[in-house]
């Protein structure tokens, strides 16, 4: 399996989700990360 962590950045308007995924992006450890199922207010990060 994968090592993950959470990050709770809310709902809104979706800025600061856009934010966080673009920085996910530029970090070479993070393997992928997806929204919450359940709450899409999180967003799960493996690596």
């Amino acid at each position: 399996g994968h090592d993950s962590f959470r990050i709770v950045h809310g709902i809104g308007k979706g800025k600061v989700q856009e934010a966080v995924h673009n920085r996910l992006r530029e970090i070479s450890a993070v393997k992928h990360f997806n929204i919450d199922e359940r709450n899409p207010g999180v967003t799960v990060v493996y690596f």
